[in-house]
């Protein structure tokens, strides 16, 4: 998926979670997040829920949405747990690789990786 056909990214706080649309569909896609620790100096976040509906699967939507909310975690100073299995699985690929992952995410050593 090209940057110029990627979908749009939104950060739905009140409800804590970040949404996709493709404008050919009325299907949403989300990843949902919950605080862990109050609020401090470095937050830490769960990212803790990936939904893709069927009909939008294998367009890699995921990762799209990861990528986006990695990317507003690490601008807002946040820490991230990836409990998703889909996240988790995401970061570790990328585990060592890229600066954003070391950035962000806490790693539970005793969590399968």
């Amino acid at each position: 998926m090209s940057a110029a056909s990627q979908p749009k990214v939104s950060h739905d706080a009140k409800n804590q979670r970040f949404t996709t649309q493709p404008a050919d569909s009325d299907d949403i896609a989300y990843l949902t997040y919950s605080p862990l620790s109050p609020p401090s100096p470095t937050p830490l976040y769960t990212f803790d829920h990936t939904y893709t509906p069927p009909s939008l699967r294998g367009r890699g939507l995921a990762s799209v949405l990861t990528k986006a909310a990695m990317e507003y975690a690490a601008s807002a100073g946040w820490r991230v747990r990836p409990d998703c299995e889909y996240v988790r699985e995401w970061a570790a690929k990328r585990r060592g690789k890229d600066e954003l992952v070391g950035r962000v995410v806490v790693w539970d050593e005793g969590a399968k990786l």
